[in-house]
């Protein structure tokens, strides 16, 4: 089971929100909204970025082509360069891009400024230790003849809907310059985020510039919550209690009814119902602005088990607690159901896993080396008998092929109610 220790809903700031619902069924229910929210601190957020920054190097076709660092921010322009008219060998005149823009100061009261700092910052160590990034280049440095930029980047700390780094994209295509170059196939768009929500990379990846995305963490919403009677008991919530608007006005529900359950150790995101992330006269948010101290424990002792077994135990899934770590995800894997598997989209199977999505791809990958897992995603007879063991209450151990230790998975059983709508 899931370590209660680590529960928002143990903690002394989840006692006190919770101390705001009156009737025992709805604190209950509170205390599940609590204990559903993912955590991310500083240190994930880092490594989530550094992650996707790595998976987006391998990936690249061109081994020694630049790489054009963006964080995910506002800006006061419509469009992120601005461009000079250039005298063409015709006697006419072209836009030309010239200067990155500069983006919006942090201003106190203003505009959302804190995670951003915290991406440039990011971005800024990252470039010092690989010379094929460059952090925020103006056209001229992107065109250089020695050290072409051939990716530009969008970098983010957390994708909710896709609404800002989508505006990001807009801003660039709307440079002609931009469009010239992605016309002639000199520059392909990527993002990579440490974390998003199945809608919000959806609506990234259907932009017009069809960015390559490399995320981290999914984060799950209540709309794509597993179980929905749990679900339903969290929106009866939101609109019974709370108040009526989330932070900058946004609808209750979450940034256009967004719903995720994410919190970040430095804030909680307007993305997140407002019944969480919102104070109002006779309502008290989780916290607002940085996470309080009693809650840093919260954020920082998560182990790889702790995250495994929460994920087990979401998915209705119950595993043998002498499974080592390696073991626990490939049971955990081998109980999806094949129309998740078949499609072999990572974030998709790491979706409906409750893992990171670099955690899924190895333990597919080893799944598949393991003949547990055909290459079109199905269980194989090995696997099955994994499976299967539970249910005949076999008292042998079966052995998967090609792993050092058997599997005992006599706990096991298939989970109840598999989502199988996440977006693809």
């Amino acid at each position: 089971m899931f370590n209660e220790k680590l529960a928002l809903s143990t903690s002394a700031t989840g006692k006190k929100w919770l101390g705001q619902f009156t009737e025992p069924a709805e604190k209950k229910s509170a205390a599940a909204l609590l204990d559903s929210l993912i955590l991310l601190n500083e240190a994930d957020i880092a490594e989530g970025i550094r992650a996707g920054v790595e998976r987006l190097l391998e990936s690249l076709p061109w081994p020694r082509r630049h790489i054009a660092l963006y964080a995910e921010r506002e800006f006061d322009s419509d469009l992120i360069y601005k461009s000079d008219l250039i005298a063409n060998e015709n006697g006419g005149y072209r836009h030309r891009a010239m200067r990155y823009e500069a983006a919006v100061k942090p201003i106190r009261g203003g505009k959302r400024v804190g995670s951003e700092g915290g991406v440039a910052y990011i971005i800024s160590q990252m470039v010092e230790n690989n010379k094929l990034l460059k952090n925020h280049p103006n056209p001229t440095n992107i065109r250089a003849k020695s050290s072409p930029v051939r990716t530009i980047v969008v970098v983010a700390d957390l994708i909710g809907t896709g609404t800002r780094v989508c505006k990001m994209l807009d801003m660039f295509w709307r440079v002609k310059s931009v469009k010239s170059w992605v016309s002639l196939h000199y520059i392909k768009f990527s993002v990579v985020a440490a974390a998003g929500t199945p809608d919000g990379l959806a609506a990234v990846r259907n932009h017009r510039l069809k960015p390559e995305i490399f995320v981290e963490r999914i984060i799950p919403t209540i709309n794509r919550w597993p179980n929905q009677i749990i679900a339903d008991e969290w929106r009866a919530l939101m609109q019974k209690h709370g108040p009526q608007s989330g932070r900058g006005g946004v609808d209750r529900n979450g940034f256009l009814s967004n719903s995720a359950l994410v919190a970040i150790s430095s804030r909680i995101p307007n993305n997140t119902p407002a019944i969480i992330h919102k104070s109002a006269e006779k309502w008290k948010a989780l916290y607002e602005g940085a996470a309080p101290l009693d809650l840093k424990w919260h954020f920082r002792l998560q182990t790889e088990d702790d995250v495994v077994m929460r994920a087990a135990e979401v998915r209705g899934v119950i595993l043998s607690k002498d499974l080592d770590i390696q073991d626990k995800k490939l049971v955990l894997l081998l109980t999806l159901p094949y129309a998740i598997l078949r499609g072999g989209k990572s974030e998709v199977i790491a979706d409906n896993l409750g893992l990171p999505v670099r955690d899924t791809e190895n333990i597919i990958e080893i799944a598949k080396n393991s003949a547990l897992l055909t290459k079109g995603g199905r269980v194989t007879d090995a696997g099955q008998e994994i499976l299967a063991a539970n249910r005949r209450g076999a008292q042998t151990r079966p052995v998967a092929v090609g792993q050092k230790l058997p599997y005992y998975p006599t706990q096991l059983r298939v989970p109840r109610g598999g989502s199988s709508n996440a977006s693809r």
